[in-house]
């Protein structure tokens, strides 16, 4: 239990406040230990399954509003099934997985592995091949032995990552130290929104999987082109109907969506809206200090004492006062700092941020923008 009333205090006038630096503080430390700030090689074209627990235990409701959140791929009743073509359009996705309603029977690890590995293994070798299990089960029901399996997928260089929701198992916990994935244990439903959230970005290549040279990829930029009566196309590997499509530079073809491979030529689909958005993976921001109260206070005081002393020269007035104005405030939402608020500051441009304005910076915007507009 939370002892919430401990944060409870008073200030100076009576009025009753809550200490937040030391919340502050562990959301600020959470976030930097997930985050790689250095500028490493990571592989942006990536090629994922995603496999949910679709057996008997995924109707347990300590999930709310239960375990059943986002598959392409679900094993269940001793069986791994298909739901979605590997395909850069989520809408196909979501609407498969809305009309998954039945689960049954015990899970199959080792039949998800080796349907994982069906798909993935036709991925060129500039794609990077990954595998994100959502498992709910305590135990796996297999045909075979699932090491000699585990072994398959570590040749085919497929990186599986286990979030589970029981505790932690070492079949799966196994699984990913020999693939170089990763295994968490998701505490609540929020924890499990965090840590799917983390394989949004991509890894860092791995060293012994990086080819000695690097080759160019052939890719091309499509236009979107809006029909008035509907036209065939690709989605996926599926053709049908649409209004909506790109056109392949080199063929022609209609995709439904992008980035895609061409479905007749195989030419890699992107736009350069969605290259450009890489970028700040490979050039990350680099994590904010924390300040110290104590040198924060002692040093608004030493500006406060040299602002008195120096009240004959009108532009040192004026740079004292903007300079405390920017350690009193945020320069990010101009918020006035509280006398508990954690302050953090960028090392570049040196100016200081409150800790909501320092996760936005890092997982949304990522860019300072102190150091963008100078």
């Amino acid at each position: 239990m939370a002892r919430t009333w401990d944060t409870v205090q008073e200030d100076s006038e009576g009025k009753i406040v809550t200490s937040t630096f030391s919340s502050d503080r562990e959301r600020s430390h959470r976030a930097k230990q997930q985050r790689l700030t250095q500028s490493i090689r990571r592989g942006l074209i990536r090629y994922m399954v995603v496999l949910v627990d679709g057996s008997i235990s995924s109707q347990e409701k300590d999930f709310r509003p239960s375990r059943f959140e986002l598959s392409v791929a679900v094993t269940r009743d001793r069986v791994a099934e298909k739901l979605t073509e590997l395909s850069g359009n989520p809408k196909n996705q979501i609407n498969a997985v809305r009309q998954l309603v039945r689960t049954d029977g015990l899970a199959s690890l080792q039949n998800s592995l080796l349907l994982a590995m069906a798909i993935l293994r036709h991925i060129p070798d500039y794609g990077h091949r990954e595998c994100l299990i959502v498992y709910s089960s305590y135990s796996t029901c297999d045909p075979g032995d699932i090491f000699d399996t585990i072994e398959a997928v570590k040749k085919l260089k497929i990186r599986v990552s286990v979030i589970s929701l029981t505790s932690e198992i070492y079949i799966c916990s196994h699984l990913a130290q020999v693939t170089h994935g990763s295994f968490s244990v998701a505490r609540d439903s929020a924890h499990l929104t965090e840590l799917i959230l983390r394989h949004t970005s991509p890894p860092p290549e791995l060293k012994h999987a990086c080819p000695l040279t690097t080759n160019f990829i052939y890719m091309g930029f499509p236009r979107r082109i809006l029909d008035s009566t509907p036209m065939f196309g690709h989605d996926g590997r599926a053709v049908r109907l649409m209004k909506i499509s790109f056109m392949c530079p080199r063929c022609t073809t209609r995709t439904a969506a992008i980035p895609a491979q061409c479905g007749v030529c195989g030419l890699q689909l992107n736009s350069s809206s969605h290259i450009a958005r890489s970028y700040h993976h490979l050039f990350p921001v680099q994590n904010f200090i924390e300040e110290d109260r104590v040198d924060t206070h002692r040093e608004r005081d030493g500006d406060t004492s040299r602002h008195v002393t120096k009240m004959n020269s009108i532009a040192s007035n004026s740079v004292s006062s903007a300079h405390q104005f920017s350690t009193s405030t945020c320069s990010g939402c101009l918020e006035r700092f509280s006398a508990d608020s954690l302050r953090l500051r960028c090392p570049c441009c040196e100016d200081v941020f409150c800790v909501e304005c320092d996760l936005f910076i890092h997982d949304s915007l990522h860019n300072c923008p102190s150091c963008v507009s100078r």
